[in-house]
C-alpha cells in the first residue's frame, strides 16, 4: 500500500508542477496499470480470505467475488436461505458450546463427572 500512496503523491505533484499532455497521458497510463495491479492483488487476497473462512463456515463458500464493475443485490430468497443456514448452524453450535461450558465447570470442580455426563446426554438427546 505504501507504493500505492507514493504513486498517488507523485501524480499529484506532477499535476501541481505541470507538464505537457504526452507526459500526463503516459503518467496516467502507468498509474492506471499500477491501480489494476493493486486491484488484482486485493482480489487475490480477498479470495484467499474467503477460502480460508469457508473451512469453518460452510455457507461462506457460496460467496462469489463479482467481476469489476458488476452490481448485485440479494434477493429475498437468497437472504432467506442464508438465514435458514445460520439457524441450522446455530442449532449445532449451541449444544457444542453448552457441552464445552459444562466441561469447563467439570475441570474447575464445580460439577461432578456424574452431573457432566447426565447434562451432556440430555443436550445430545435434544439434537
Amino acid at each position: 500500500m505504501k507504493d500505492f500512496e507514493k504513486d498517488i503523491r507523485e501524480a499529484i505533484e506532477h499535476i501541481a508542477i505541470g507538464f505537457d499532455s504526452e507526459e500526463f497521458e503516459q503518467n496516467m497510463q502507468e498509474f492506471g496499470s499500477k491501480m489494476k495491479e493493486y486491484g488484482e492483488k486485493i482480489r487475490e487476497s480477498v479470495e484467499a480470505s474467503v477460502e480460508h473462512l469457508s473451512y469453518g463456515s460452510p455457507h461462506i463458500h457460496k460467496i462469489k467475488i463479482l467481476p469489476r464493475g458488476s452490481r448485485h443485490s440479494w434477493s429475498e430468497e437468497d437472504s432467506e436461505k442464508i438465514r435458514e443456514q445460520e439457524k441450522e448452524r446455530a442449532k449445532v453450535k449451541a449444544p457444542l458450546e453448552k457441552i464445552e461450558m459444562l466441561k469447563e465447570l467439570l475441570d474447575e470442580g464445580m460439577i461432578t463427572q456424574e452431573d457432566f455426563d447426565e447434562k451432556k446426554k440430555k443436550i445430545l438427546d435434544e439434537i
